[in-house]
């Protein structure tokens, strides 16, 4: 199931339909599996966060499943190191 919406936001961004355009794309594509990964809390923040990432960082993680849940991680462990501090 995600390699087909993996596949489309791909295709969006080999596209070029411009960066807003193509973020929209993404995020609307990627939002629930973000959200089953990160709970409905997190994933509107951190859907935005990958949506701003550079093409190239984008593709990578839409290659797979598994790509997505680490680039994901990446993005949450830092914002909860910097809650954990205050």
């Amino acid at each position: 199931m995600y390699g087909k919406v993996a596949n489309k936001a791909l295709n969006a961004i080999e596209r070029n339909y411009g960066r807003y355009k193509n973020q929209m794309i993404v995020a609307n594509l990627i939002f629930d599996y973000v959200d089953l990964i990160v709970g409905p809390e997190k994933a509107p923040e951190v859907t935005k966060q990958m949506c701003s990432l550079p093409s190239r960082e984008t593709s990578e993680y839409l290659q797979s499943f598994s790509a997505l849940r680490a680039k994901i991680r990446s993005i949450v462990r830092p914002a909860n190191k910097d809650k954990s501090r205050n």
